[in-house]
């Protein structure tokens, strides 16, 4: 993954980031519940030590192990199940344990 593409998915985690913030209140519990067990599987799959570049390179395969753990936690609340706003918002979040965050 090049520097652009790595720029690219990090301001798509902003924006999930902010969309996840317009979330209504009836819908944020599950949603929140998606995105914690996104950070969770995560933390799985690239431990504790990780970069920013890392991070982007793990969000170019999440669409296939995204869905049946959004699915999983959240089966009643299809709108949990929107990548663009839970999967985003979680990568948003844990990029800020990245090595290298402060350099983003």
């Amino acid at each position: 993954m090049n520097d652009a593409q790595a720029h690219a998915a990090v301001f798509e985690w902003q924006e999930g980031s902010k969309r996840m913030s317009l979330v209504p209140s009836g819908r944020r519990a599950a949603c929140e519940a998606v995105v914690d067990a996104v950070q969770i599987e995560l933390r799985r799959r690239l431990g504790t030590s990780f970069t920013v570049g890392e991070l982007a390179r793990e969000y170019a395969d999440a669409h296939m192990w995204f869905l049946p753990i959004a699915v999983e936690v959240a089966p009643r609340f299809p709108e949990a199940h929107d990548g663009a706003v839970t999967l985003d918002a979680a990568f948003a979040r844990f990029m800020r344990r990245a090595m290298d965050a402060s350099l983003w």
